[in-house]
């Protein structure tokens, strides 16, 4: 009777241990893609950040010329 209940727990802590090593594979499997996923987003969030830096630049030189023309224009008339 000892051996037999000794093998059912051994079988129980085997499972667990199988389980809990698969959890372990399955998150680092779920991290390492979330990696992948965040270093292919990388060029694409310069390339954005970039072009929102040049029409910010755009906006303002155009704010600029409009505000020295609004200043000047009683020189002009």
């Amino acid at each position: 009777m000892e051996s037999a209940d000794g093998r059912i727990m051994v079988l129980i802590i085997v499972g667990i241990a199988l389980f809990i090593v698969g959890r372990r594979f399955q998150f680092m499997v779920m991290m390492w893609q979330a990696w992948k996923d965040t270093v292919a987003a990388v060029p694409v969030r310069k390339r954005t950040a970039f072009s929102a830096v040049k029409n910010l630049i755009k906006v303002a030189i155009i704010a600029a010329i409009i505000f020295w023309v609004a200043a000047n224009i009683n020189r002009f008339m």
